[in-house]
């Protein structure tokens, strides 16, 4: 059971999520958030010392905690093909629950906050790298693919399209991204790649034939 400390800092923690989500993390004060669940600005400073310590929180319980989810799945598959497809799972989750204006303002207005993320991203890639070197070794990776080049390629596509600024500048959803991202990749990668399933209930589900 959580004591009061905790269920204080998930009251905050949930209203900013809340109010960044809607508006952006510019447009929103810490007045604000501790005006909206009735809590004085001073007790809200006690279990946050700033705004920026309140967005870098959050951004490691949004992106952070899926990242994590991607290198558990990434690890834990029995296969490279598993693998791939549980992160790429994992991924559409992320793009699923990370508001876009929340993203693009941790960017734009706390780099250092958006680095610590990046360098999570990164190593995730790294074993996405050592994932599809060991389906090379297996027979499952098309001929020509050089494990350390593919995961350099992801690298540059997240950095540089899988950005929130790309989705408002270009009016498309993280979903739509993603789905296409993973279907370009997996049919590149192998040899007999698997699908991206679509449920009525717009949760995504990959299909792995196994050969």
């Amino acid at each position: 059971m959580k004591n009061t400390t905790d269920q204080a800092r998930e009251r905050i923690l949930a209203k900013a999520e809340e109010k960044f989500r809607k508006f952006g993390v510019r447009r929103v004060t810490m007045d604000q958030i501790a005006g909206e669940i009735r809590m004085s600005k001073k007790t809200l400073y006690r279990h946050f010392s700033g705004k920026q310590e309140l967005v870098r929180q959050l951004a490691l319980r949004i992106v952070g905690a899926r990242l994590e989810d991607m290198r558990q799945a990434l690890v834990g598959a029995s296969s490279p093909r598993e693998a791939f497809a549980a992160g790429f799972i994992a991924l559409q989750r992320l793009a699923r629950e990370a508001a876009p204006v929340f993203l693009a303002d941790v960017r734009a207005d706390y780099p250092e906050i958006w680095d610590e993320l990046e360098a999570e991203r990164s190593q995730v890639l790294h074993i996405y790298a050592e994932r599809i070197a060991e389906g090379t070794r297996a027979g499952d990776i098309r001929p020509g693919i050089v494990p350390e080049v593919a995961a350099g390629i992801m690298q540059v596509v997240v950095q540089n399209y899988m950005i929130p600024e790309r989705f408002r500048d270009e009016n498309i959803t993280p979903r739509e991204a993603v789905t296409t991202w993973f279907t370009l990749l997996s049919a590149g990668l192998f040899k007999d790649p698997p699908v991206l399933v679509v449920e009525p209930d717009e949760e995504l589900f990959v299909q792995v034939n196994n050969a």
